[in-house]
């Protein structure tokens, strides 16, 4: 399996380059480190995209993004885009509609979507309509 001596990772068959600092990989971990290999758990999902944070450290605001439909699959496939491309959300029920999500499955009156206020314009042209030029 594919080894990055930096990250002191491995990673599976067909990557080339390591996905965290971008250095070369070898085709198999060294010897050496073989004896005391231990799991590490690494990001590997869109949901634990990491929440920005200011110069001082805090966490950066949060701002409205936009209400969607949660009747269906149309908030988690808006959701699912923006954290493939590295914006996180937060998502918020009003009106109690937490409470239909637990009972029913579904929030009758959408879902707030909040990003952080330094990616508002990036997910905001990734949810404008996109013209079809074969018009």
């Amino acid at each position: 399996m594919p080894w990055c001596h930096t990250c002191e990772t491995e990673y599976g068959e067909g990557i080339t380059r390591c996905p965290d600092c971008g250095g070369p990989l070898s085709p198999e971990m060294p010897p050496a480190r073989m004896k005391k290999a231990r799991p590490v758990w690494k990001k590997d999902s869109a949901e634990d995209t990491p929440w920005p944070k200011t110069a001082d450290g805090q966490p950066e605001r949060a701002v409205f993004l936009a209400t969607v439909s949660d009747v269906g699959v149309d908030a988690e496939l808006v959701i699912s885009m923006l954290r493939a491309f590295g914006v996180p959300v937060v998502r918020q029920f009003e009106h109690g509609g937490q409470l239909g999500k637990v009972i029913l499955g579904f929030s009758g009156y959408g879902e707030d979507l909040y990003v952080p206020e330094s990616m508002l314009d990036l997910a905001r042209e990734l949810l404008a309509p996109q013209q079809d030029d074969q018009a």
